[in-house]
């Protein structure tokens, strides 16, 4: 009964935090593409990168194709247009639309994490602390992306994996081998690369549950195989007609070897930063795991194989050009992020246990973890950082971006449409989504290297678009990485309008990753990077 309402008290928490203030910044681009994709899809009655006035030409339109259309997974695309449709564009009521299904796949993850904690009440209260009260978790909901949506997919179908294990009738296992199946399907069309490792998971729980079996003769073992044969078809049909291997902005410089170090290393060094899993309880984990392995209980060594087969698979198939990175894309790991949570919940329950003073320094351990970084800073030089009470201080003072400072900017003093060029270019969805009947975009595709052909381009009227066809109107300048000496433009072309010393213009201070959030006005330490440069013909 006390778990129960310990419990209900976490839920009610979460949900309090997760939908206050839900629309207290701007989208940034990520966002920004799947509302503007959506809203094309609602006029067009299909995916489309065009909304009539500009193309998506994003990385010199390596994610289009020459019908353009999106070569991207469409279910986030889809959610959205649904929601649009019914409920308007404001993103109060997007940011709550994908809230939701958050909040849903919690209560599922929780479920789940009940069944793989094997019922040990203290670990289980631990372990839902940590995620029901992690800033990670309610960052990366709140985006009007497929995180949200991937969450719900990734926990309905392990649910139905640990539900076909748990179950001994056969028409009980038959309908959560079905949805299990459904929910699988539904989460490559929303992210293929983490379904597939996903998927490769739950298949080893359900042999290491004894429903799955290498022999015809088991009947249950054949069931499993036949609806997962079914389930390769329709993802293999998918991703061959969306021609997903066709990304040249994917292309690495690097080779295997250096590539395979790299993630490796950013692999477990951002599930630090993220504050998941710190180095020290890695390292902790891993000396028991060698050297007192018989110590660990069967339910932790369950969760150890399931989610390193789903690490490892994710680090070896990783598409990523890390070449031109220098993180982990952490958003193929957010659907395991719930469960790497109770690896670290499990140490707090073994010190929990030892005394009455280690269960105080167990519930003091929680308190700290959940409220900063200061276990997953100790071996870094930057500091640790406040997380709940800075995520609370951020919702209740929302606080001016470069992307509002901007938007302001063009409603003040453009009279009409004019051609624009924005350095970083990936800035150009964020007007696309907020200011589309205000901006012409130009110098985004380099005509001698961008896949789509001329034809496309001359057929929209959009020759503009060509890097040097054009003299944009307006230059916007965020920071300092990008600048005009990058195009074949020069300085003096232009008279120089204005600065907004804005809060990091050059930093994406809103994006949900945990290294990147800013939570509120952060000043850079290098002057150049914290403002937005606007320059006009």
């Amino acid at each position: 009964m006390k778990l129960r309402l310990y419990l209900f008290f976490l839920l009610l928490t979460h949900c309090a935090l997760a939908l206050w203030h839900p629309d207290h910044t701007l989208m940034w681009d990520d966002e920004a593409s799947v509302v503007w994709f959506a809203k094309n899809y609602n006029r067009e009655g299909k995916i489309v990168a065009y909304d009539r006035q500009n193309i998506f030409s994003y990385r010199n339109g390596q994610l289009i194709d020459n019908q353009l259309g999106y070569n991207n997974p469409p279910v986030d695309i889809y959610y959205a247009a649904a929601v649009i449709r019914k409920f308007g564009d404001s993103d109060r009521v997007l940011r709550i639309a994908f809230t939701l299904p958050g909040i849903l796949a919690l209560l599922m993850y929780l479920g789940c994490l009940r069944k793989l904690t094997d019922e040990d009440n203290t670990w289980f209260a631990y372990t839902a602390t940590l995620l029901t009260l992690s800033v990670n978790y309610l960052l990366i909901e709140q985006n009007v992306r497929y995180y949200s949506l991937n969450f719900l997919f990734a926990a309905l179908s392990l649910l139905a994996t640990l539900n076909v294990i748990g179950n001994t009738t056969k028409r009980s296992r038959i309908f959560w081998l079905l949805l299990q199946v459904a929910a699988l399907y539904l989460l490559f069309l929303s992210h293929s690369l983490a379904a597939v490792c996903w998927w490769a998971m739950c298949l080893w729980l359900m042999y290491r549950g004894k429903v799955l079996r290498f022999s015809f003769r088991h009947r249950l073992s054949v069931t499993i195989a036949a609806a997962n044969a079914l389930l390769f078809v329709a993802d293999a049909y998918f991703f061959i007609s969306q021609n997903s291997l066709n990304r040249p902005d994917l292309n690495n410089r690097d080779n295997w070897i250096v590539k395979y170090r790299k993630l490796a290393e950013w692999l477990f060094v951002d599930l630090n930063a993220l504050n998941v899993l710190p180095l020290i309880a890695a390292l902790i984990l891993l000396l028991i795991f060698l050297f007192r392995r018989k110590t660990l209980s069967p339910a932790m060594k369950t969760l150890l194989e399931a989610e390193t087969i789903f690490l490892l698979l994710i680090l070896i198939l990783n598409p990523q050009p890390t070449s031109a990175s220098a993180h982990f894309d952490v958003r193929y790991l957010y659907i395991i992020l719930p469960l790497l949570y109770a690896w670290t919940a499990y140490l707090l329950t073994v010190l929990h246990r030892i005394n009455a003073w280690g269960k105080v320094a167990a519930i003091t351990a929680t308190g700290i973890f959940v409220c900063s970084t200061l276990f997953s800073c100790i071996p870094s030089p930057d500091g640790p950082r406040l997380l709940l009470p800075s995520y609370i201080e951020e919702r209740s003072k929302p606080f001016p971006t470069a992307y509002s400072a901007l938007i302001q900017y063009i409603h003040q003093h453009f009279d009409g449409r004019k051609k624009i060029l924005t350095l970083p270019g990936y800035h150009n969805t964020v007007l696309l989504r907020y200011v589309p009947e205000l901006i012409e975009l130009t110098n985004t595709l380099d005509s001698a290297t961008t896949p789509l052909s001329h034809r496309t381009v001359d057929s929209l009227n959009m020759h503009c678009l060509y890097i040097g066809a054009c003299k944009p109107d307006y230059v916007f300048q965020f920071g300092s990485t990008e600048t005009l000496a990058d195009y074949p433009f020069k300085v003096t072309d232009f008279r120089f309008s204005d600065t907004l010393w804005i809060y990091a213009a050059e930093v994406d201070i809103t994006r949900p990753e945990l290294f990147w959030h800013s939570f509120g006005p952060r000043a850079l330490s290098d002057s150049s990077r914290q403002a937005l440069y606007i320059f006009h013909d």
